[in-house]
């Protein structure tokens, strides 16, 4: 259905200043709509920010107002990427350091617990020596018993 309204527009030799109002319009409302989400507050102040330059293109339109609407769009959109480049990256940042604390973090259970498997391994080595007794010890303790 959208494509039967653009068809009127098409056909027309020339765009009339109502026109070109509604498309700049369309378009500001796009790309307010379909702006990269990141921080909710900053989206939000974005597209007021879009809306209120859309709101700004009245009939009769000059060249300059509409030049200085879309100026004025631009502007922020350059705004908005740009923070929201710098949120992702500290985002990133951020995540990037809590890797690494796991992975250290994995790394000292992973050398702690080889530690303790050797200690443990020692310990069982141990026993097992200390259980098996000298067959000269264990008839001396049999003799013991028996008065």
């Amino acid at each position: 259905m959208a494509l039967t309204t653009l068809r009127k527009f098409l056909t027309v030799d020339k765009p009339q200043p109502p026109d070109l109002i509604r498309f700049l319009q369309i378009l500001l409302q796009g790309i307010a709509t379909y702006a990269v989400e990141s921080d909710p507050i900053q989206l939000k102040l974005f597209r007021i920010e879009m809306s209120n330059i859309s709101d700004s293109l009245t009939e009769p339109l000059g060249k300059d107002q509409m030049l200085a609407a879309i100026k004025g769009a631009i502007q922020s959109v350059e705004n908005y990427n740009g923070r929201t480049a710098k949120l992702e990256m500290a985002n990133k940042k951020e995540l990037r350091t809590v890797l690494t604390m796991m992975t250290d973090t994995i790394s000292f259970l992973g050398a702690s617990s080889k530690t303790d498997v050797e200690r443990l391994q020692m310990i069982e080595k141990s026993i097992d020596q200390a259980s098996v007794l000298p067959s000269g010890v264990a008839r001396i303790g049999r003799h013991r018993r028996r008065p």
